[in-house]
């Protein structure tokens, strides 16, 4: 919601000005509030014990943000930091500019919404114990981090990803890549990066509470037509969908997307996708530029397969105020229960 976005929008600023996110030797973590929303703010390599120090700044939080700046360091401590940040339904953010890797990667993973721009740095590697000096791939660590990732319930393909490269290399995180591997990310664009670090400080105007609304309302709208059921046509994907998408973190145009959804619909001509109440949040970073997630339930079934499909899934959308009115420019989603 708002206050989180005004928040990272000073936040931002107040790195650029003021360089409060430099490498420190260890972790210090620190907490702000701001209206209802904790923010947590982890700097500096994660030591053994950090975790018990964030449990209880994220304790009394009802709701919260993790922004992150860590090269690493204890894996336990990485860990226990993303159960906890899942457990309590928080965001996750690696401002600009800034590297979140290792140990820290894998907090920034626990969050329910991830947020990341085009210049984060998200890096990850095996998991691995000291011999001395040397690095050495650890079975037993890799099992930790396996099954943690599977408590978030990252696809096989994520998994084999966040763990692939040795303990001596990394693995960065790219938009496409990250999407195409199921572990769904809101990437800012450069404008709303440029409100971010600088511009966007003052308090909700009318037009953009007046947006959030409008946005709301699109967002319903566009699960009731889906719901409908029967081959999609050309209209429904023109009505809600800019000429230009990264739909699941690749580049396609409007044609793409219909060749998709028609695809798709005749695949599982029987569908109902209702969102679930109180889990639609937006947030919007002036009039013009707004980002929703939301818990679907979906039921799809196809009569002449004798198939069906259902569960819970979590949806990202990006959406921008063109003359002809609100578009999806970003969408992406991650199943978060079958039935």
């Amino acid at each position: 919601m708002l206050p989180e976005k005004l928040f990272l929008a000073s936040f931002a600023l107040w790195c650029v000005l003021a360089g409060s996110f430099t490498m420190a030797n260890a972790a210090t973590i620190t907490q702000r509030q701001s209206d209802e929303i904790t923010f947590i703010f982890i700097e500096g390599a994660l030591e053994y014990g950090d975790h018990e120090q964030f449990v209880q700044a994220a304790l009394p939080a009802k709701r919260g943000v993790v922004i992150l700046s860590s090269p690493g360091g204890n894996l336990n401590a990485g860990l226990e930091i993303g159960k906890a940040i899942r457990l309590k339904g928080f965001s996750t953010y690696v401002p600009g500019g800034f590297s979140c890797s290792s140990a820290c990667a894998l907090a920034w993973l626990g969050g329910i919404k991830r947020f990341a721009d085009s210049q984060s740095e998200i890096g990850f590697h095996a998991a691995y114990t000291m011999d001395g000096t040397q690095a050495k791939e650890s079975g037993m660590a890799n099992a930790l981090v396996g099954a943690y990732l599977n408590q978030l319930g990252l696809s096989e393909d994520a998994i084999t990803f966040i763990t692939a490269a040795s303990p001596d290399n990394m693995q960065w995180l790219k938009e496409e890549q990250a999407n195409a591997i199921g572990i769904p990310v809101v990437m800012l664009s450069a404008n709303e990066t440029a409100i971010v670090t600088g511009a966007q400080t003052d308090p909700l105007s009318g037009q953009q509470r007046l947006a959030e609304s409008e946005v709301s309302d699109l967002v319903e709208s566009y699960h009731d037509q889906w719901s409908a059921g029967g081959d999609v046509n050309y209209d429904y994907v023109q009505n809600y969908y800019a000429e230009q998408v990264t739909f699941y973190g690749r580049p396609v145009n409007l044609s793409d997307i219909y060749d998709e959804k028609l695809k798709f619909s005749k695949r599982w001509p029987l569908r109902d996708y209702r969102i679930k109440p109180s889990t639609i949040d937006i947030d919007c970073f002036s009039d013009t530029d707004c980002h929703a997630s939301y818990v679907v339930e979906f039921d799809a079934r196809s009569p002449a397969r004798n198939k069906s499909a259902s569960g819970l899934s979590r949806g990202f959308i990006s959406l921008h105020r063109f003359p002809e009115g609100w578009r999806i420019t970003q969408e992406t989603s991650e199943v978060i229960a079958r039935k």
